[in-house]
């Protein structure tokens, strides 16, 4: 950002409506402010409003989803699954992609100069990345790639899959790739490395961070630790961790008070969200099958 327009656009990007106050402050500032190399958004689950966008997309697809079920046929039931899957791209770009949310989203990278990376991960699940210098996007290229190499790897050999975790997010197993995502988003490599190591062995990464806040008196609790939405530090007394989010929050400090203490209540509400995931998780799994009731 121009020092000259700094303050000008960031009270402009507070002030949009079209864009949730946690993705202001972790994507667009802290990177925009060179605290972070890299963010990362998961879209729609990242919009404001995203239990609207799932379900408008929901209403459209998972009937023809679960109509699957009914065909016995091999080769008919792939052509169907070829339909269902162009469906689910057209629903995406005419439900979310041509929203203002999403438009914001765009506007605003570029306002701010920042480059990103868009990765359909599936027809209907979308990741942007944000980032200022090039070398990250050379790096998030290669991350990608061998992401599909990862992946592609899997499903050849998906019969020896049983973990349907493991088959439909492979990436989250592969230590190696684990380690390069996590420094570009900024993660310590302490956390980076717990939270490899329990994939891999089996644990739950969800129960075991939820576990964690538990067992900590509310009062000791460093909710600065949880700098970032979705990352497990590998404990909330990690040194690094907590040192990342202190930095954020003097930054944004430092361009209004105000702005700071709404870091902090973000990083608080991260704080909750971990403690609840466990929960979280089971009331998806359960959502799931309600809807296959209710279509099926």
């Amino acid at each position: 950002m121009e020092v000259m327009d700094k303050s000008i656009l960031v009270e402009k990007l507070l002030s949009d409506p079209r864009i949730d106050n946690r993705i202001k402050l972790e994507n667009y500032l802290a990177v925009g402010l060179g605290l972070r190399p890299c963010s990362q958004a998961t879209i729609p689950f990242d919009l404001v409003d995203a239990q609207r966008f799932g379900s408008e997309i929901d209403r459209r697809i998972y009937p023809r989803i679960v109509s699957l079920e009914k065909i016995v046929e091999t080769r008919e039931k792939m052509k169907v699954i070829e339909a269902i899957k162009r469906e689910m791209s057209k629903a995406f770009r005419e439900i979310v992609e041509a929203s203002r949310e999403y438009s914001a989203l765009i506007e605003w990278a570029e306002a701010l100069r920042l480059g990103r990376t868009i990765y359909q991960v599936r027809p209907t699940v979308q990741e942007i990345f944000l980032f200022k210098e090039k070398s990250i996007e050379k790096k998030l290229k290669e991350l990608l790639k061998d992401r599909e190499k990862i992946r592609a790897a899997t499903l050849r050999g998906m019969p020896q899959v049983e973990d349907k975790a493991r088959f439909v997010y492979p990436e989250e197993f592969n230590r190696g790739w684990l380690r390069r995502m996590g420094e570009i988003l900024s993660y310590p490599s302490c956390c980076v490395e717990r939270y490899a190591e329990e994939r891999e062995r089996g644990i739950s990464v969800e129960e075991r961070a939820a576990s964690q806040i538990r067992e900590k008196a509310g009062s000791d609790l460093n909710v600065l630790a949880y700098f970032v939405a979705y990352f497990f530090p590998c404990s909330p007394n990690c040194k690094e961790a907590i040192s990342r989010g202190e930095s954020i929050y003097n930054e944004l400090s430092k361009l209004d008070p105000s702005i700071g203490e709404t870091y902090k209540r973000i990083a608080k509400e991260n704080s909750e969200r971990v403690r609840h995931q466990p929960e979280i998780l089971r009331e998806y799994k359960q959502k799931a099958i309600e809807d296959r009731r209710k279509y099926g």
